[in-house]
């Protein structure tokens, strides 16, 4: 691959967007989307305990937002019952009631290089 300035990367990839930038670029996300959902569910099952053993299930995430050329999805717990546990087991209870697990954290700080990597592979692609 050719060595760009970071201004001429960026002139590059507003070029070579069209239709083809983002639809890899939203493949890419759903698929770091669902790998930390994932990851996110395995932590949390092995965290939680009886008392919050449906608590992983309802790791989940909903559909990619756009707002201008910004594309973003979140992974959290959702719906209701043991979902509204996510926050208390994520980030603990107060005066060392109950510890935070970080699970959801820890998925996405194991995505992060592979998501960077998958980004750049589709940035590279729309670039040819």
């Amino acid at each position: 691959m050719p060595t760009y300035s970071p201004d001429e990367f960026a002139r590059h990839l507003l070029n070579a967007g069209g239709n083809t930038m983002p639809k890899q670029t939203v493949q890419v996300i759903k698929r770091g989307l669902l790998n930390v959902k994932n990851d996110a569910r395995r932590n949390a099952q092995a965290s939680s305990g009886r008392s919050a053993a449906l608590a992983p299930k309802t790791i989940g995430y909903d559909e990619i937002h756009q707002q201008g050329l910004t594309l973003y999805g979140a992974v959290e717990y959702l719906g209701e019952g043991q979902a509204n546990l996510g926050t208390l087991l994520e980030f603990g209870g107060g005066r060392d009631h109950s510890p935070p697990h970080h699970d959801l954290r820890r998925a996405l700080e194991t995505e992060e290089p592979k998501f960077v990597e998958a980004l750049a592979d589709a940035a590279e692609k729309a670039l040819e």
